[in-house]
Parts: structure tokens; C-alpha cells; sequence
């Protein structure tokens, strides 16, 4: 039956006896209104600078052993967070809604979840770099891979500086030598470094002679 209708309540004599009395009998009603269902937001999270994911949510209340598939409910809820793209790290809601849902037997209410931002995975690489044998190291250098809403070292709001050295010094031999990189005193609140070592090169001296 379709809800929130009206439907007579029809009294009629039943045991009813009196010597004295007669009986006149006025309908009643009986009005059905809409169950109740609940949607509610599933728990959810994202790194930062990411897209949205496809939000979700449990329905629960059917009556009369109904299911998602036999009660006759229609379309799907939809969602809203107070977060976008560009928020930071941190803790944040996803807020069902009505969306299409719609149904002649069942009202909504809405419940809703936690939704996560985490930390965007950063890469820190030394770079490989190189010089001479016998000359003084290059100045060492590190290139960072990841970033996101178009930030740059600069300006996504990373402090401090990585701690970056190598074992070579001006008299060691021609080979490769591995240059460290640790986390020194950087930090940042929207991303999870990573620190990838790199290589200095000493490659052989170039000796020139004068001929006369």
C-alpha cells in the first residue's frame, strides 16, 4: 500500500448488547505514514590534493523483511564535505543527503561519518651530480616529486631543510660515492617525505700540457 493515506475504521456490532440501548456506529481512520530509513555516511578518507572519492553510505530500517532490492526505494543518496580540495590534513565530514532517493513507503534521515585527509606521499632525491678528482664537491642538491595543487617547495609550507652529505673529499679516488639524504629539520604537516640518496661522480682530472 502507498503511505502516509487514510484508511476508514469500520466498527460494526460485534458481542455488543443492551436492553436499554441501541447503537449507531461513525467510522474511524487510520492513517500509515512513512517508515523511517537511515542513511549513513561511510567513513572515508583521501590523501591531500586528491579528488573526492566516490562517497557511500549503509541504508538501514526496511520493515516487513524488506530489502534495498524489494522495497521499492528509488536513486541513491547524495553527499556533501566540508573540505575541498586544497584543505589541509586533518579530520572532516561527509554529510549525506536526499540525492535522488525517493520512495512512497519510507521518509530519510541522515547521519554523518568521518572523512580523513592524510598526508600526500613527497619524494626527496638527492641529485646525482659530479666533478673532478682533486676539486671541491659540488654544492648538493635535492629535487622533490610529488607535490600537489601545484605547490612547490616554496610554497607548500614544508620548514626546514633536509640534511644532505657525502664521505667524498677533494682527495678521493675516481668512482661513485653515495650521497645521504635525511630528513635533517624538515617537517610538514601535508606531506609524508620520503628521502631517496643520490651519487657524486669524481671523475678523472684533465691534465693539460704546454708544448713549446
Amino acid at each position: 500500500c502507498s503511505s502516509d493515506l487514510n484508511y476508514d475504521i469500520l466498527p460494526s456490532q460485534g458481542t455488543l448488547f443492551a436492553l436499554n440501548y441501541g447503537f449507531r456506529y461513525i467510522n474511524g481512520t487510520l492513517a500509515i505514514n512513512k517508515a523511517t530509513l537511515t542513511v549513513t555516511a561511510d567513513t572515508t578518507s583521501r590523501v591531500y590534493g586528491a579528488q573526492d572519492p566516490v562517497f557511500t553510505a549503509k541504508i538501514a530500517g526496511y520493515v516487513l523483511s524488506q530489502t534495498a532490492a524489494t522495497s521499492g526505494v528509488t536513486g541513491a543518496p547524495g553527499f556533501t564535505t566540508n573540505s575541498t580540495v586544497t584543505s589541509p590534513v586533518g579530520a572532516y565530514t561527509v554529510t549525506p543527503n536526499v540525492g535522488s532517493l525517493l520512495s512512497d513507503n519510507y521518509t530519510f534521515s541522515y547521519v554523518s561519518a568521518a572523512y580523513n585527509i592524510r598526508k600526500a606521499p613527497l619524494i626527496a632525491k638527492a641529485d646525482t651530480v659530479q666533478r673532478f678528482y682533486g676539486g671541491a664537491n659540488p654544492t648538493l642538491t635535492v629535487t622533490y616529486t610529488g607535490f600537489a595543487n601545484g605547490e612547490t617547495i616554496t610554497t607548500s609550507g614544508i620548514t626546514g631543510t633536509p640534511t644532505v652529505s657525502t664521505s667524498a673529499t677533494s682527495s678521493s679516488i675516481v668512482g661513485t660515492y653515495q650521497v645521504t639524504i635525511t630528513a635533517g629539520t624538515q617537517a610538514s604537516g601535508n606531506y609524508a617525505i620520503s628521502y631517496v640518496n643520490g651519487a657524486l661522480r669524481v671523475n678523472k682530472a684533465i691534465r693539460s700540457e704546454e708544448h713549446t
